[in-house]
């Protein structure tokens, strides 16, 4: 039903337009199309926010009209009906990882834009008065207002959540946002995905353009809209600061929060990028005559029109390539951030342990957070924890090696003592 609804994109300039359309119909859902609007023009949502908003509504949308359901018969019920076949749907999906809780945050996700979305309608006079309130209403709700942009959804907060969202599941475990992925990539995996991209029909470009963001992946950590942002300018030409620790200082022009920090990427990486740049990607744009209106100096562009790779298709080539190397379900482009994450713990530790300073969590986590354009140093106790579990496994293990070699001695020494036993009681019975 939800494929009735077709939505777009209109850009405008400096503006945009997201328009929801019914394709049996054939006319714009303006309570839709209105809303979009207003969290484009009032609130200030980018372009990307305001296409995630929109596609929750579009769901609930096509659940009231496959009901025959009008916006003012809107009530708990509804909600709940709705809710329980949301879940069922995520639970279908090919995408569902097993995991109950998380499919219940996704639900919960849905349903607080559906509870900002029912306040806006009443607050701009598209449904009745009354209809949702805090008391003796159809939908029960402590909002004063639609709060879409001053609440956003976490999925840490639902009991302080559950006044404004009565209806959201209560979640009973919260999952860290830097809980470790349950792949996480190795150098082999790194060398089978190359290995993955030469197997395929594609062109050298196409080849080498796949495997270099992966490798810009494994070796800084950076995220999918960090690498997407690389442009060419800063690696042709000299115009880079070479450290004398055999690193190039770089700042990717797109980062998490607008931050605007600077990162040491390993040398021979700007290197092997120049050299893409020149040998692969500039051949392919003189070939099909790029224009550079077109490619906008980009250094991951398409290799069907030359237009600079979404996040999304960097998301894709790289996750297809993953699963079809043994990767968990669900592994993506993300994970070979926490690949450069538990490397950078160990050689910390071992660096500071062979100067003999401090390798205490604390410290190691602060170091390695500047690495990654962390803030907050905490957010990398997942990767201490699971260097310090696996120092202590490889530890229990060497023991454990050696004792069995200690026990392998001990029984050839307790044969050597039962022979020489022996040979000395038959030279007494002669």
């Amino acid at each position: 039903m939800k494929y009735r609804f077709k939505q777009t994109l209109v850009d405008l300039g400096s503006a945009f337009a997201l328009l929801t359309y019914d394709l049996q119909e054939r006319r714009l859902v303006d309570e839709l199309c209105e809303y979009a609007a207003v969290l484009a023009d009032r609130l200030q949502l980018s372009r990307l926010t305001v296409q995630q908003e929109l596609g929750y509504l579009r769901g609930f949308w096509a659940f009231l009209t496959s009901g025959n359901l009008a916006p003012n018969a809107l009530s708990d019920d509804v909600l709940k009906s709705f809710r329980e076949e949301a879940l069922a749907a995520v639970m279908r999906s090919p995408s569902y990882r097993g995991s109950r809780y998380a499919a219940e945050e996704t639900v919960n996700a849905k349903l607080i834009r559906i509870y900002d979305w029912i306040w806006w309608l009443q607050e701009s006079g598209r449904v009745r008065p009354g209809l949702i309130g805090h008391r003796a209403t159809p939908v029960l709700s402590s909002l004063e207002s639609s709060s879409c942009a001053k609440q956003p959804w976490t999925g840490h907060r639902v009991s302080t959540l559950s006044a404004r969202y009565p209806l959201l599941y209560r979640v009973k475990t919260a999952r860290s946002k830097h809980a470790l992925p349950k792949t996480i990539p190795t150098e082999k995996m790194l060398d089978a995905v190359h290995a993955y991209f030469f197997s395929k029909s594609l062109s050298p470009f196409a080849r080498h353009r796949n495997c270099l963001i992966a490798d810009i992946a494994s070796h800084t950590g950076f995220r999918r809209a960090s690498i997407q942002s690389l442009h060419v300018d800063q690696f042709v030409g000299t115009d880079f600061v070479l450290t004398d620790r055999e690193t190039v200082i770089l700042k990717p022009a797109r980062q998490k929060f607008d931050y605007g920090n600077t990162f040491e990427i390993p040398a021979f990486l700007h290197e092997l990028i120049k050299q893409f740049i020149t040998s692969y990607r500039q051949p392919f744009i003189d070939a099909h005559a790029v224009p550079a209106t077109l490619h906008q100096g980009a250094i991951f562009i398409s290799a069907r029109d030359g237009k600079p790779l979404t996040d999304r298709a960097l998301t894709a080539l790289i996750s297809r390539a993953m699963r079809a190397c043994g990767a968990a379900k669900g592994t993506a482009l993300h994970a070979w951030r926490a690949k450069f994450a538990v490397e950078e713990v160990a050689n910390e530790y071992e660096h500071r342990s062979a100067l003999g300073l401090d390798t205490s969590a604390d410290t190691i986590e602060r170091a390695v957070a500047l690495k990654l354009g962390h803030k907050n140093s905490q957010s990398m106790r997942a990767y201490t924890s699971w260097h310090e579990a696996s120092e202590v496994a490889r530890r229990r293990s060497g023991q454990h090696k050696e004792q069995l070699r200690d026990r392998e001695r001990i029984h050839e020494l307790e044969k050597e003592l039962a022979a020489l036993r022996s040979a000395s009681l038959k030279r007494i019975q002669i």
